[in-house]
Order: structure tokens, then sequence, then C-alpha cells
């Protein structure tokens, strides 16, 4: 299935507006009209992929309908790709030595799940849980380095979360600083190398 997204140089998430620009400004690059010779029958073929891409990416109905067939495609592409399939192997071997071992080992593995008496039933929504979140780091991992490949300069949101954890660690780091600089040796040593801090009160 033709990328009618990648035709018109989009993102999968362009809303109307940015579809029907890229349009245009596609169909002024390849006009065969502003072409001659062998650039001009390039075009020709070129243009009807534009027209066909903006045809059904325009229409909303077309849109959604087009969206559904291009991630089920997507998805049995990527399931059947090697990289999944080793990362399938991976995970299975993981989750079946983790569903074995003993409780006081569950501590030195990178999970705080009790893999010990899970069910079968457990395990496998465990493992599709690793899957999906595999799958959704290499599509992440994939666009952004199509958008990088595109010349856009990609720009990572912070999450609140992340915010949060920034801030304290800079708040710990004055802290532990502060706290440092009152000890009387790092006073002193302050003192020595720098006297004329002396007048300051340091």
């Amino acid at each position: 299935m033709k990328n009618y997204y990648e035709i018109l140089e989009v993102d999968r998430k362009a809303s109307k507006e940015v579809i029907e620009k890229a349009y245009k400004a596609l169909a002024i690059k390849y006009h065969p009209d502003l072409k001659e010779g062998a650039d001009k029958k390039q075009s020709e073929t070129k243009m009807i992929e534009i027209n066909e891409a903006y045809n059904v990416l325009s229409d909303e109905a077309r849109r959604a309908e087009y969206d559904s067939k291009l991630r089920t495609e997507q998805e049995n592409s990527y399931g059947n790709s090697e990289f999944l399939k080793a990362e399938n192997n991976r995970l299975k071997q993981e989750l079946a030595r983790l569903k074995g071992v003993n409780p006081s080992e569950i501590t030195n593995t990178n999970t705080n799940y009790n893999y010990s008496n899970v069910t079968e039933e457990e395990f496998n929504r465990l493992l599709h849980e690793k899957i999906n979140e595999a799958r959704q780091k290499a599509y992440h991992d994939a666009y952004v380095d199509d958008m990088k490949r595109r010349g856009y300069h990609v720009v990572y949101h912070e999450t609140p979360k992340q915010k949060l954890k920034k801030i304290a660690f800079v708040v710990v780091y004055i802290l532990v600083v502060a706290i440092i600089l009152r000890l009387p040796p790092v006073k002193n040593a302050i003192k020595e190398a720098m006297p004329f801090l002396t007048t300051n009160g340091v």
C-alpha cells in the first residue's frame, strides 16, 4: 500500500489545512507544464501520485478508512519483521525464566513483579504488554528518524514527572553543595585560597 502521507510529505496527524497547503506546494513543484523532456514525464507520474494521495487524505471518510488499512498493514509488516521475532523470543525466554524462579531472586532483575506463581493467562498478558511496549518504542524511534531525515528539528517535551525529577535533582544538588561549603575544613580551605572572601562572612 502506498503511503499517502509520505507522498504529500506531511505528518500522519496533519490537519486538513496542512494537507491542502502541502498539496498546493507539491502541485507547483511537480506540475508537468513547468518541466521539459524526461523531467516532464517524471513529473506527470509524480502528479498522479500526489493527486491520488490528496483525493484520499482531503476526504475525512476516505482518510479514516485509509488510516485503518495503513495501520493494519504496518502492524502486520512489523509483526513479521526479524526484529520483532527476535524481540518476541527474547521476551518469552525472559518471562519463562522469571516464571519459575524463587521470589528472592526477583530483586536482582529489572522488575518489581513477582513471577513465581503467575498463571498462564497472566503470563500471556504480561508478554503482550512487553511486546506492545517494544512495538511503540520502535514506531516512535522510526518516526523521529524519519522527521530528522526530512530536515525537521525534533523537540522533546518533558512530562510533568520528568520536570519534577529535574527540579528535585537541582534542589538536592544545591542543598548538598551548601552543606559541603558549611563544613569547617571546606570553609577554612576556601578562606586560605581566597582570603578576600573572609570579609563577606564565608
